[in-house]
């Protein structure tokens, strides 16, 4: 049989991450707002089938939500699945999730046919204008009431909490777009040049310089002033 190729790269490196199922057993009595808020968080970030069925109206199969806990938990992801598999239903999935609880990253889909593309863009309106979706709807803004793309001849744009999902073609036109996340389908049809040249530079870049150089001068001025030492400053990622 025939089989597709999904890449997901991250540019920053995976925290060590806590499950804290067995601390939420725990719990007991009243708990506050901020904290109850905090807790459903981190219990939905821990339970991704949980967090699906809740905030998009989808439930999972077993094998998709280890999948798709895989790509939230590692910075480079590889997968070769059968035609039919639900590769581009489950990219979908997670180009919806992760957002959520990422604020202001920027995700972005590649793949050597534009139509492939579209597919999973497709399928992203299709998941959150869906019925079982209504919190999922509120994450995204919107004039119309209806999520859609900002569909362009050679992009296609949705702002989701301060970050983005974008979709482009593949060709070097697209040269200095940034991402956070990068999704390239078909990975096995992309040619290398353009896999070494385009797609990679596109998760090189900081995109948070401006924020890097406030928290160096304020780091600066607490050295000056003695209530900071050199090796207690912020570890900015390179």
């Amino acid at each position: 049989g025939k089989f597709r190729i999904n890449v997901i790269y991250f540019n920053k490196k995976t925290e060590e991450k806590i499950y804290s199922n067995a601390n939420l057993l725990k719990l007991e009595g009243y708990l506050e707002p901020k904290l109850a808020k905090i807790t459903l968080a981190e219990f939905l970030y821990n339970n991704l089938g949980v967090a699906s069925e809740l905030i998009l109206g989808l439930k999972l199969f077993v094998y998709q939500e280890i999948i798709l806990r895989s790509w939230f938990d590692h910075p480079y992801n590889f997968n070769v699945w059968s035609r039919g598999g639900a590769k581009s239903t489950l990219a979908a999935i997670f180009s919806c999730l992760y957002p959520i609880f990422h604020p202001e990253i920027r995700i972005v889909i590649s793949s050597n046919s534009f139509r492939s593309t579209r597919r999973i863009i497709n399928t992203i309106e299709k998941i959150i204008n869906g019925r079982g979706a209504e919190l999922a709807h509120q994450c995204f803004s919107s004039r119309t009431g209806k999520i859609e793309f900002a569909k362009r001849a050679d992009e296609m744009l949705m702002e989701i909490n301060g970050g983005s999902i974008c979709a482009l073609p593949l060709n070097n036109k697209i040269r200095g777009t940034r991402a956070d996340v990068l999704i390239a389908d078909e990975f096995s049809q992309i040619p290398e040049d353009i896999y070494k040249s385009v797609l990679m530079p596109f998760l090189m870049a900081k995109g948070n310089i401006q924020d890097q150089l406030k928290i160096k001068e304020i780091e600066d001025s607490l050295v000056l002033l003695g209530e900071l030492n050199e090796k207690d400053r912020s570890e900015i990622p390179s």
